[in-house]
């Protein structure tokens, strides 16, 4: 019985080896949580209600496909939504702590934005990453920025596009998406920030070293 044991495990282990080999490095989704912080500055500002937004365009491309965004698991600390989502071009779901987001690059822009009430502190979200770009010239641009109730987007100290949050989407790799993200501050009134930690979704080999990792802690175990 330990003979044909081994030999399975010698199977799956030569399996998954091979696995690695057949696995792509490059095709990795990458997911963050970003948090909006100091939103107590905008309590008494008459620019409320703001809303926050997202906007994906789409670079000058004309590959097959499209980048994807999505977003996920909201959170408003000491406030709420108020009013309705707005969506333009190929954007799609809700918000809410159960609700996710999906934004798309082609062929035409996506932009989502929901306002907020004024007691609302601070705001979290996840934003995942497709694996799927484009490999044109000019790259596609993922953005996240607060609009007041005139649609006017809250200044920051990114001089084009007063954004809190800018990335050119330039590769499938997850650590050159993620060093490519620019953050800026609210310049009037002064204290919003977004701030964000990062994780890689494994890689299929890492999931597969895994999986053989596992193989060999049970091989010993079987022997002991």
């Amino acid at each position: 019985m330990k003979t044909t044991f081994k030999h399975c495990f010698s199977s799956a282990i030569t399996g998954s080896a091979c696995l690695l080999l057949l696995a792509s490095p490059a095709e990795a989704s990458l997911t963050y949580h970003a948090s909006i912080n100091g939103l107590s500055a905008l309590a008494s500002d008459p620019g409320n209600p703001y809303s926050l937004d997202f906007l994906l365009l789409p670079g000058g491309s004309t590959t097959t496909g499209s980048n994807a965004v999505t977003l996920s698991n909201f959170s408003f600390t000491g406030g709420s939504l108020t009013g309705s989502s707005t969506i333009t071009g190929n954007a799609s779901g809700g918000f809410g702590s159960s609700g996710a987001l999906s934004l798309a690059g082609n062929p035409a822009y996506s932009d989502i934005n929901q306002s907020f009430t004024s007691t609302t502190t601070a705001i979290g979200f996840d934003v995942t990453f497709g694996d799927t770009f484009f490999s044109g010239t000019t790259p596609d641009n993922f953005s996240v920025s607060l609009l007041d109730k005139d649609g006017l987007p809250l200044a920051t100290s990114d001089g084009i596009a007063s954004t809190l949050l800018s990335s050119d989407i330039l590769s499938s790799n997850p650590n050159t998406v993620y060093s490519n993200i620019a953050l800026f501050n609210s310049t009037s009134p002064s204290g919003v920030s977004l701030s964000l930690s990062a994780e890689a979704v494994p890689e299929p080999s890492r999931a597969l070293l895994a999986l053989a990792g596992f193989g060999a802690m049970l091989f010993r175990r079987r022997r002991a």
